[in-house]
């Protein structure tokens, strides 16, 4: 009997143990100017990738003008339905000056959300401000505002847990200060939740600001708004009386514009992962271009070995199509760990005018756990908007005289010299064209590699170059030019080299592509056990969009606390930001007249491994145990 207790007790463990959740969250933090959404500088997120148990992720932008990326227990669901949610927390002040209602005030704002690395900061930009909260201006000066032929003399004084205030009653007290009601519905130290509607009603010593501040959640799965935690100051006879409380929460409205990438969640994983494995986003769309069809991606979360992430935008398939395409791709040939590989057309119209440089494939590669988010995709727009002068150019690829010759050949050597190209006939109604391979795979053993030929059909003159850029290091590489020509003899090899010296780049990379966390933490995850607690249920109500502006209000008594976030201590090379992009290296093919020289470059940033989930480690450790117990006491009995 006192055996079976002992394997009993160690299954009943093992259990527990099973059912901690494991998951693994960015944490940083950066300063924000006030009244904007953004980091002033994002060199600021020297990010870490914490793996955390019975914690979800956090995006948080505080009034004190700080952005964290951080995780919360999964205890808040005391007070939240799920953990993928918009939340904000903000402030209705009445300014005595103009007797009138400032608008909303936003005191805190969350993003929560509950798979790994979901709180990345290259979502910042997608995040509102606020959800700005407004309440009709007469019904809150009718509840809270003193009339000029009143005398504020009282208070309502209770504390009060209770699912309905119709039939409540407070006492009054002499108060020639502030009246505050306090609600706990969003603290879990005071809150309980057999009602769904607990309270202090006080009077305070303090004279205050009149003002009213609500707490707010959107969730994003099911499109759902409620209202939490409602405080409100006022200078008025038993202006906090509970029943004001909830007439003002039935008549909150909330109108904002969410981006639609801010509903994207993966879908379940494929395959579980194990040591040394890389997950990546899996998915892809296709949709016509300028159309929705591929907005919000429906993506799984696959694991490989060998492989980066890749996200893929590929317009030259179809015309007028586009096709979007996440997953890994091999290491194998790959340049470069965290890179963007494009090709991009400029054309030259005769009146020696460009069209604006248009993208005809982008890549975005990347070496770290789900860093080919989704919700990236809309921002890989542009890529190295390559331009010149136009009648620079126009000198090599046109001309007012008929075209009746190109040069025709296909050279691949390690030597500069071109005499294998002849000149062929080419029509009127034709052009010349070359295409240069400088670091082609199919030409890996060419130093010089080139194919010009005649085509006998007319279109404008133009350039097509395919680069590839490194974003640690900020080197640029270009793979292969095509030019289309309508000059004698305008495709000759050393034609390119003169116009690759002409071209110069602007690269035009939101900011946040270099962005990359420093490395993983190593420690094990602190366990935190959740309190269990059914999801607190509170009014619906509609939505909105806030400005961040300081006033001297007062404190509420029951304010969230927000974790602050610590960098662990780790050295490595920080990648340059997009401010620097000017001073970008840019590997050319060597010119024929000077000497061939190979120039590559290898990225030396430190990139974060794949670690084992730690609550699975424990779990089968302990299994093991249970089994080795289970087998002795078997055999000595």
């Amino acid at each position: 009997m006192h055996y079976s207790s002992i394997i009993i007790i160690g299954f009943v463990f093992l259990g527990t143990i099973i059912q901690i959740n494991c998951l693994q969250c960015y944490k940083c933090s950066c300063s924000v100017n006030v009244g904007e959404a953004t980091c002033k500088d994002d060199s600021e997120l020297q990010c870490v990738i914490e793996y955390v148990e019975n914690n979800y992720c956090i995006i948080a932008r505080t009034s004190s003008s700080n952005i964290t990326f951080d995780h919360r227990p999964n205890s808040d669901l005391i007070f939240l339905e799920s953990q993928h949610y918009l939340r904000a927390k903000e402030q209705i002040i009445y300014l005595e000056s103009s007797s009138s209602w400032h608008a909303p005030i936003v005191k805190e704002f969350t993003y929560g959300c509950d798979w790994n690395l979901c709180n990345t900061p290259r979502i910042l930009s997608l995040l509102p401000k606020g959800l700005t909260f407004t309440v009709d201006s007469n019904l809150l000066t009718n509840s809270l505002i003193l009339q000029p032929d009143e005398t504020f003399t009282t208070c309502a004084s209770c504390t009060k847990c209770v699912n309905s205030t119709t039939a409540i009653t407070c006492a009054t007290v002499p108060c020639s200060g502030t009246c505050e009601i306090d609600d706990h519905l969003d603290d879990p130290v005071q809150h309980n939740s057999s009602c769904s509607f607990q309270f202090t009603s006080a009077c305070l010593n303090e004279k205050l600001n009149t003002s009213i501040e609500i707490t707010g959640t959107y969730y994003m799965d099911d499109k759902k708004f409620q209202t939490g935690e409602i405080d409100i100051w006022c200078k008025k006879n038993n202006c906090n009386d509970p029943p004001h409380v909830q007439t003002i929460q039935r008549n909150i409205t909330f109108i904002t514009e969410i981006n639609d990438q801010l509903y994207f969640r993966p879908q379940a994983t494929t395959s579980k992962p194990n040591t040394g494995l890389l997950g990546c986003y899996t998915c892809h769309c296709d949709h016509a271009v300028g159309s929705d069809g591929c907005k919000i991606l429906e993506c799984t979360i696959e694991y490989q070995d060998k492989s980066y992430c890749e996200i893929v935008r590929n317009f030259k398939e179809i015309p007028g199509r586009e096709f979007i395409q996440l997953g890994h791709v091999e290491q194998t040939n790959l340049p470069y760990r965290h890179f963007i590989h494009a090709e991009e057309e400029l054309i030259l119209y005769r009146n020696l005018s460009w069209h604006r440089p248009s993208v005809n494939f982008i890549s975005y590669i990347c070496d770290w756990e789900l860093c080919n988010d989704g919700r990236l995709v809309d921002k890989l727009i542009t890529s190295f908007q390559f331009n010149a002068e136009p009648s620079e150019i126009a000198a090599y690829l046109q001309s007012p005289e008929p075209l009746t010759y190109c040069a025709e050949c296909e050279v691949c050597s390690n030597f500069s010299s071109f005499d294998q190209c002849t000149n062929a006939s080419c029509s009127s109604g034709g052009r010349c064209y070359i295409d240069q391979y400088i670091k082609h795979p199919d030409y890996s053993s060419c130093v010089y590699a080139f194919k010009a030929e005649c085509e006998n059909f007319a279109t404008e003159s133009s350039i097509i170059l395919t680069a590839t850029y490194n974003i640690d290091d900020d080197i640029l590489d270009f793979e292969e030019v095509n030019v289309y020509c309508s000059k004698n003899g305008c495709n000759h090899p050393a034609t390119v080299y003169s116009l690759l010296e002409l071209i110069h780049e602007d690269i035009q990379l939101d900011s946040l592509f270099f962005i990359r966390p420093i490395t993983n933490t190593t420690a094990s995850p602190n366990i935190t056990e959740p309190t269990p607690s059914s999801p607190a249920t509170t009014s619906t109500s509609t939505t909105t969009i806030s400005s961040s502006t300081t006033i001297n209000s007062p404190a509420s008594s029951s304010s969230t606390s927000a974790t602050t976030a610590s960098t662990s201590a780790t050295t490595t090379n920080v990648p340059a930001s997009s401010a620097s992009i000017s001073t970008t290296t840019t590997n050319a093919p060597a010119s024929p007249a000077s000497t061939s020289v190979t120039n590559t470059s290898t990225s030396t940033t430190t990139t974060p491994s794949s670690s084992p989930i730690m609550a699975i480690s424990r779990s089968a450790a302990i299994i093991i145990f249970l089994i080795r117990l289970f087998v002795s006491l078997f055999i000595n009995n």
